[in-house]
């Protein structure tokens, strides 16, 4: 499976994760591997669909072994627990929850705990979460992302908004530098590469 500094780099390499929230079991597996062969690398699969654990497994037995599917919407332990126990890579969820930051790591697989204020995401880089998810990142848009990106964070962050079917852009995802205790933030100031 790799190691949990291995999966947080593969995933900060991969530039994006996609998030499936299909109508059943069935639908995810073929999604996920439709979007690896588009070059998607990480796909989450959230709590919401139906079957979400088969879901995960199916991926994880049928799929290139470079895909890196992960569970999303996980809201306790025990989800959490059975996301891994089915070959989640990864861990999302919407708010602070240091309970699965804890299971996560024990388990060593990356986690990444949603915030909105910087307040919260002081919070969720404390807990240890690998990365700070920033959600739902629609209310405020680009113009809150690169406000709270400013300062000096400690911890990644991940906007995270809901596309509708037709809608085009996205939020711009940079390569963050690695610390030594995780991913600083790029510096909007900063182009960087392209």
């Amino acid at each position: 499976m790799g190691s949990r500094p291995a999966l947080v780099r593969q995933l900060v390499e991969s530039g994006l994760i996609a998030v499936v929230r299909a109508r059943s079991r069935k639908q995810a597996t073929p999604i996920a591997l439709a979007l690896r062969k588009g070059g998607i690398r990480a796909v989450e699969i959230t709590m919401t669909t139906p079957d979400a654990i088969g879901a995960i497994a199916d991926i994880t037995r049928n799929a290139d072994p470079s895909l890196l599917p992960g569970a999303g919407t996980v809201l306790d332990i025990e989800a959490a627990r059975r996301a891994i126990d089915a070959g989640a890579r990864f861990v999302v969820s919407p708010d602070l929850r240091p309970e699965v930051v804890k299971v996560c790591h024990e388990r060593n697989i990356p986690v990444l705990m949603g915030a909105f204020t910087p307040t919260e995401m002081q919070r969720v880089h404390e807990s240890g979460s690998d990365f700070v998810k920033f959600f739902p990142a629609d209310f405020g848009g680009a113009a809150h992302v690169k406000a709270v990106r400013a300062p000096p964070a400690p911890s990644a962050h991940h906007p995270h908004r809901r596309r509708e079917p037709g809608e085009h852009g996205v939020l711009p995802f940079r390569r963050m530098p690695r610390t030594r205790r995780g991913l600083l933030p790029h510096n909007p100031a900063d182009p960087g590469p392209g």
